[in-house]
């Protein structure tokens, strides 16, 4: 997959965020030309960039109060233009549906396993009692049923599910079986974080395809397998219409050897508000964050700023609102000097371009892979 620069990302992905993923191939071996991605990226280049929209994941609706119900199964993806990808995919999809809960509300999610294996489930991140841990030994039999009880006590974190059979959960995983799980607190509602349309979860995983348009997958014992094109949300490449104002991106690296260093690719900040273990004790301003596999980072990107750099609401403000918040003891002006550049006196006024009608912006956001080393 040929590598996206930043320059590139801003020209192309007008409109939206251009969630780009590129990265340096391992130089272990040559590049192997006779792949079957390669081939149909020469022919007819079915992985132009932002030619899709991002996918929105579903959310999993309840069956009954604080419970439920998620079947492992085959299923298709819609990955290629002009191929169908099989995958094995909770209820059948790719990536799986998110699932909310709350602290301080138990749920029970009821696991069939329909996958033509054993199988099992296990809440990456959660703070769960071991009968429930979906431990690699502890498997739920092909054509069989368990039902998982998640205490909801830990801090509020964005979490993840998957499969976790012994000796398969690298291949069950490239095959589709991972979902987001979306952890809140109730308490934290006077932080005022973005919500619903502006929450959202991105996927990034490594793939490779068959000249079928299948998943290849080999198994690497030593460094686990890499692919050679790179999706978010199950999409290559997608682009994603935002509203000039706050986002909240839940990032999570679902791939299973591949580690990312996120940036926007207009070189401005991003937040990060938390990591794996749940909100930070005080946000932190990066130009840059690496990701390994597994791992979960949330950042508030201000998009109101892309084309109309002096509207009110400063990424600068939003660090003094979470200190204000949070009660955090850092010195703010300091933290967030990067982000500075706006005058003074544009804070509360309006431009020309605010008063008219609003447009969605665009802006790079690049999940660049780390070459191996």
């Amino acid at each position: 997959m040929t590598d996206i620069t930043r320059r590139s990302a801003l020209r192309q992905g007008f409109g939206g965020i251009a969630l780009v993923c590129s990265f340096d191939f391992d130089k272990r071996k040559p590049a192997l030309r006779g792949t079957s991605a390669y081939s149909r990226l020469k022919a007819s280049g079915p992985f132009e960039p932002f030619q899709r929209d991002l996918p929105v994941l579903p959310p999993l609706r309840p069956v009954a109060k604080n419970k439920y119900v998620l079947t492992i199964k085959p299923g298709t993806a819609d990955i290629l233009p002009g191929y169908t990808t099989p995958i094995l995919g909770y209820n059948g999809q790719y990536p799986g549906p998110t699932i909310h809960a709350q602290r301080g509300t138990p749920i029970e999610l009821r696991m069939i396993n329909n996958g033509g294996r054993d199988l099992n489930t296990h809440l990456h991140g959660g703070v769960t009692p071991t009968p429930d841990d979906g431990q690699p030994h502890d498997p739920i039999p092909n054509g069989a049923e368990r039902t998982y009880h998640y205490p909801s006590v830990q801090e509020e974190a964005t979490l993840w599910y998957h499969d976790h059979a012994h000796g398969m959960t690298a291949a069950t995983v490239f095959a589709g079986l991972a979902g987001f799980y979306v952890y809140t607190d109730p308490d934290h509602a006077s932080l005022d974080l973005p919500q619903g349309d502006y929450d959202v979860p991105l996927m990034i995983q490594d793939r490779a395809f068959n000249a079928d348009g299948c998943f290849r997958y080999k198994l690497d014992v030593d460094r686990g397998y890499r692919g050679d094109t790179i999706l978010v949300n199950g999409q290559v490449a997608p682009r994603m219409k935002v509203h000039r104002r706050l986002y909240r991106l839940r990032f999570l690296n679902g791939s299973n050897a591949r580690p990312y260093e996120l940036a926007l690719g207009n070189g401005r900040p991003l937040i990060q508000i938390a990591s794996d273990g749940g909100l930070l004790a005080a946000p932190v301003v990066r130009t840059s964050i690496p990701m390994q596999p597994a791992e979960r980072v949330e950042v508030l990107v201000d998009f109101s700023k892309v084309l109309a750099p002096f509207l009110p609401f400063l990424a600068e403000e939003i660090y003094q609102v979470l200190v204000r918040e949070l009660g955090f003891s850092g010195k703010a002006g300091e933290t967030s000097s990067s982000v500075r550049g706006e005058p003074n006196s544009a804070r509360g006024a309006r431009s020309p371009s605010a008063r008219r009608k609003k447009r969605r912006p665009s802006v790079g956001l690049l999940a660049r892979g780390s070459r191996a080393g």
